[in-house]
């Protein structure tokens, strides 16, 4: 994997953490029903109590901002073959997390969030298949 790509995924896993940071927050300093409103069509959320919506997002907020710091840390270290090795790594732990987190979002009917999630996933995709080749034949 280039210095590049690695870069790449270093500013793409911060962006991940930041958005789990922004979570965390909207959750402390609500209220997060706006951002429930916001994810679905006018009219549509049934919100529940704001403590439960709160509950949530930060604990969504805090574990996508640990997923985050974890890949940014592996990705900034100068070891190609732990880059290598989480890169391969994320690829099904990425593609896990867009379908279920799709299948809930539209079934719940927060569809909006699906286009928060494709501007995350975009930002891993161009080093990944940059990367395929190293990614597929070398055995970390």
């Amino acid at each position: 994997m280039t210095d590049f790509w690695r870069r790449w995924l270093t500013v793409a896993s911060a962006a991940t953490e930041a958005t789990g940071l922004l979570l965390v927050l909207a959750a402390l300093v609500g209220p997060p029903a706006v951002l429930f409103d916001f994810l679905y069509y006018p009219g549509e959320a049934d919100v529940v109590s704001a403590d439960t919506l709160a509950f949530t997002l930060g604990v969504t907020g805090a574990v996508t901002a640990g997923w985050g710091a974890t890949m940014a840390f592996a990705f900034h270290r100068s070891d190609n073959a732990l880059a290598l090795s989480v890169s391969r790594a994320l690829v099904p732990g990425l593609a896990i997390w867009f379908v279920l987190d799709g299948v809930v979002s539209v079934s719940t009917g927060a569809t909006l969030n699906l286009i928060g999630n494709t501007v995350l996933l975009s930002l891993f995709i161009p080093p990944l298949v940059a990367s395929r080749h190293e990614l597929i034949g070398q055995r970390a």
